[in-house]
């Protein structure tokens, strides 16, 4: 199984239940997460080979720190950043774009959840208060200043601090006390990064930044400078042996429940739930089942014991994390275990249910990374009617990792069926030849083509048409593949187009070595057609008695100059006199899939040389070209 912790605020919660600190789990082969409560709630993650290997505190007001093992070096994303020594390429969103301002890469990866976290709006934080920005700036530059934090802020500030510190203060009205949890983490770090002593630098009288810690903590508690680290708990009543800042119990007592008590009247604590002495609970994590000691004796635990009786369409199934199989239903499937996808496209997702199965309640969840429910997320999700078909409307980092589609049937069985998405990287192997947007006219037949960039890249190209791909024996279409580009003609898309349905699109998908490429194509009806004709070559010139040479002109669509192929367009070529009257008009046919008429002209005579054009009259409307010129020598 998963757990998700959340600190919200003051409280805390495990799996959506509020939980108190001191508060441990243990997961097996010594790994474990521990929470203290010093004013602060402090997370640490505790790995075999790595201890501590994740460390998050969170002030219970505004500002959280993450340290991490030196083994997660490279490894990281997110808000986290790249942590590869190179600090340009921090700020990568999760849309994989490189960002400037910190506050627009930060709503990248924000929660799809506009209530709790709605998007910032950017600006000058202490103009919108109504607060002088620089007075702010005069009291931040004081605090910096004081005699713990002198040296630090000579070696370490510059204006992006004292502007963040600025900022602090002025969004919650000018209050001193919101830029000490901030100035917090600058002490901290500059007495790792600079080796400069600033215990005790909320002691300093200008600062003013005790913590009150009868508030955050419980009655009785005070802050000290140099607390033990960890704090004294049930569990570990003396503390641990370093120090660290916060707010502590009485010497003697120890933390719990939200009070501080002495070690006799202590209770079992695990995962957040406090037991009486001689009762039982179990760690599922790591299949015991424990006895409560109390009085700050160690439990005593035995293995589990697991009864399973399953019913009829399910079976018992294993469960990764789980100390019992679990009964799960047969009826649940899907036709994809893992879908590869670009970053930015859309992701649909799908779950089959047997027939004879009526479902009463279906659920999306995100896990590994992670465990979230996203049914209800619907800036990031969007679902069908019936709920078996979750689609990721825009492929991000923040999306990508396992879904299960959980469903409970009207007779209480319970199935899954799990989904990874990954993602492909995108190479430049493709371009479309012209306007991706194609108006579409009665009767018209439709050629997209894409241009080869990398011909000798591709292993792969193919296309696919509202979610249908198309191959050589698809009814309706043709597909031309050439060294240097890739063809797709519709026969029967105006069919559909005036049927009814509002669009046609096509993909054009182009295949690396472990890499891809896509240009899309939109098809969409129009009610009035404009052509233009221009001639391949603005003047030509041609012997005279010889083979002849060939007169060409280019038939387009507007507004967006999309390539006309149709089959059979009548039209004729006419010479025009100076006047502008149009003479010796022979008839020519357009009748193949290329968006020319051209007409090969044997000319006798010098005289034969003037300006020419073409006239085609298509579906009732009448086009006229440019001109162009014609020598004879």
């Amino acid at each position: 199984g998963v757990d998700s912790y959340l600190m919200d605020q003051k409280i805390l919660f495990l799996n959506d239940q509020n939980v108190t600190a001191p508060l441990q789990k243990d997961y097996g082969n010594d790994n474990m997460i521990d929470i203290d409560d010093t004013g602060e709630y402090i997370l640490t993650l505790n790995k075999a080979n790595a201890k501590p290997f994740l460390v998050i505190t969170w002030d219970k007001v505004s500002t959280y720190t993450i340290e991490a093992h030196g083994s997660c070096k490279g490894r990281t994303s997110g808000m986290c950043g790249s942590w590869n020594d190179n600090a340009k390429d921090d700020f990568i969103g999760s849309d994989g774009k490189l960002w400037k301002l910190p506050e627009r890469f930060g709503v990248t990866w924000a929660v799809d959840d506009n209530t709790d976290c709605p998007l910032s709006d950017f600006g000058k934080v202490c103009e919108k208060a109504g607060i002088d920005e620089d007075v702010v700036r005069a009291k931040v530059i004081a605090l910096l200043s004081g005699a713990k934090l002198k040296d630090c802020y000579v070696a370490m500030g510059d204006e992006v601090i004292v502007q963040n510190l600025v900022d602090d203060m002025c969004s919650c009205g000018g209050a001193q006390t919101c830029v000490c949890p901030a100035l917090g983490k600058f002490a901290e770090r500059c007495k790792k990064e600079r080796n400069i002593n600033t215990d005790g630098w909320e002691l300093t009288k200008s600062v003013s930044c005790i913590p009150n810690c009868e508030d955050l903590l419980a009655k009785g508690a005070s802050f000290q400078a140099k607390g033990p680290k960890p704090a004294p708990s049930c569990l570990n009543p003396k503390g641990g042996i370093q120090f660290q800042r916060g707010c502590f119990c009485p010497t003697g007592k120890v933390l719990s429940e939200g009070r501080c008590i002495d070690v006799i009247d202590c209770k079992c604590n695990y995962a957040g739930v406090t037991y009486a002495a001689g009762e039982n609970y179990d760690k599922p994590d790591i299949c015991k089942t424990c006895t409560c000691k109390g009085g700050g004796a160690p439990d005593t635990c035995v293995d589990m014991t697991c009864v399973n009786t399953c019913k009829q369409n399910e079976k018992e199934v294993s469960v990764v994390g789980k100390c019992c199989p679990e009964c799960l239903g047969t009826w649940l499937t899907t036709d994809k275990t893992t879908i590869v996808k670009l970053i930015g496209q859309p992701v649909e997702l799908s779950c089959k249910v047997d027939g004879h199965v009526n479902v009463a309640k279906v659920t999306w969840i995100r896990f590994n990374p992670g465990y979230e429910e996203v049914t209800g997320l619907t800036n990031t999700y969007s679902l069908s009617a019936d709920k078996l078909t979750l689609t990721i409307i825009k492929l991000t980092q923040n999306t990508l990792g396992n879904y299960k589609c959980v469903a409970e049937s009207d007779a209480g069985s319970r199935a899954e069926a799990a989904i990874e998405v990954t993602n492909i990287a995108k190479e430049d192997l493709i371009t479309p030849a012209f306007a991706t947007d194609v108006p579409v006219y009665p009767g018209e037949i439709i050629s997209l083509q894409v241009n080869k960039d990398e011909p000798r890249k591709i292993v792969a190209i193919y296309w696919v048409c509202n979610g249908k791909r198309i191959t050589t024996k698809t009814k309706g279409y043709k597909v031309e593949n050439k060294k240097k580009e890739n063809k797709l003609t519709l026969y029967g898309v105006t069919t559909l187009l005036y049927r009814g349905l509002k669009e046609v699109k096509c993909i054009c998908f182009a295949k690396g070595a472990g890499t891809l490429d896509s240009a899309a194509f939109t098809l969409k009806p129009i009610d009035q057609l404009q052509l233009n004709i221009a001639p391949e070559k603005k003047s030509l010139t041609c012997k005279a008695m010889k083979k002849g040479c060939k007169l060409t002109f280019i038939v387009k669509m507007s507004p967006n100059g999309h390539l006309i192929t149709m089959d059979k367009t009548y039209g004729e070529v006419c010479r025009m006199s100076d006047n502008g009257v149009l003479t010796r008009c022979s008839r020519i046919t357009h009748d193949n899939n290329y968006p020319e008429l051209s007409r090969l002209f044997r000319p006798f005579d010098v005289a034969e040389s003037g300006k020419y054009i073409v006239r085609i009259n298509k579906n009732g409307i009448v086009a006229t070209s440019d001109e162009l010129k014609l020598t004879i020598n």
